[in-house]
């Protein structure tokens, strides 16, 4: 049979080969199937997703494919202690210090994982809830603010207008932080209550509003 040689000859070499496919290294059986190379890196969540300007938070990344990984960046900067465990779906590493809300990208022999909402992570303080979040316009009533990043905040601002003072203290089981304060005098209306800490200032949100009557 003519064609006998070429096909055996195609399939020793069939067993062996390794081909490009959308820039991926895979190699391609005897019975014709691919296996894969490493995949991309996915980060689904971060638990917590927030920490101290000064860093050394310890964070769990949940995904995809991570195992192997090899660095890890918080922005630019690279996180320490990562360690990933063998099914590829969770990473723990130490944050560096920073400001603001960055990307954590982890970098596995598969690639770096692509930006998400899913992987941002804030230094800066975040107002989850406002009690009481309404007032008299003459100011004095005690308000008491829910959130995180509160440890070494500056400034409480109702609107533009400072807090004469305030207190910053813990809540229990890592839960984040609370300001006491009471509201200074404004007009009527609905304001943002922002806290500016060494992370940065807080992004408005309506979990944020206060209301003077």
């Amino acid at each position: 049979m003519p064609f006998g040689p070429a096909r055996g000859r195609l399939g020793r070499l069939a067993a062996v080969a390794v081909v490009s496919v959308a820039g991926a290294l895979v190699s391609v059986g005897v019975a014709g199937t691919a296996t894969a190379g490493p995949g991309t890196p996915q980060v689904s969540a971060l638990k917590p997703a927030y920490g101290p300007a000064t860093g050394g938070r310890r964070v769990k990344i949940v995904g995809t494919n991570l195992s192997g990984a090899t660095t890890v960046l918080f922005g630019g900067s690279p996180a320490t202690g990562v360690t990933a465990n063998r099914k590829g779906t969770r990473v723990v590493a130490v944050a560096p210090a920073g400001t603001g809300q960055v990307d954590v990208q982890v970098t596995t022999g598969g690639g770096t994982s692509p930006m998400v909402d899913a992987d941002h992570f804030s230094y800066a303080p975040a107002v989850t809830k406002v009690k009481a979040a309404s007032g008299p316009d003459a100011g004095g009533n005690k308000v008491v603010i829910t959130g995180t990043n509160f440890s070494g905040a500056t400034t409480v601002l109702f609107g533009a207008t400072p807090a004469p003072h305030f207190t910053v203290s813990a809540l229990p089981y890592g839960r984040g932080g609370k300001i006491t304060t009471h509201a200074p005098a404004g007009t009527p209306g609905t304001v943002d209550i922002t806290v500016t800490g060494p992370g940065g200032t807080s992004p408005t949100t309506t979990a944020d509003h206060y209301l003077y009557q």
